[in-house]
């Protein structure tokens, strides 16, 4: 049941939008009897946070947003170049009436690839 519970918390911080470094961090300062509160803060100084959490034996674990919207947008783009090189594979291999619905959808992936690696939309 707690290898579940953990299981289970780390997919929540995953789509949260955290990095897998974070993740990782997350995992091992979770233990049993212990829970993760994920906020997205804007903070002047740390300190505040950092004294009032220290109170409770509490553990205040940060991450950069921009390197986890860096992070996911390049996981996307590699996601996006995998499936375009299977579709090129495929489409070498297929007969002809294939092709031309291959080539579109490598066509599409590519612009969305393009736009995801500028962070276009």
């Amino acid at each position: 049941m707690l290898a579940g519970t953990s299981a289970g918390s780390i997919a929540h911080l995953y789509a949260a939008g955290v990095d897998e470094e974070f993740l990782a961090d997350v995992s091992k300062a979770l233990g049993p009897g212990r829970c993760a509160v994920i906020a997205d803060v804007s903070e002047e100084w740390v300190t505040p946070v950092d004294t009032t959490m220290e109170k409770i034996a509490g553990v205040v674990l940060r991450t950069p947003k921009q390197d986890v919207k860096d992070d996911q947008r390049a996981k996307g783009v590699a996601a996006l170049q995998a499936e375009i090189e299977q579709l090129k594979t495929e489409h070498a291999e297929a007969r002809a009436d294939r092709k031309a619905k291959l080539q579109a959808k490598i066509d599409n992936l590519q612009q969305a690839a393009k736009q995801a690696g500028t962070g276009e939309s």
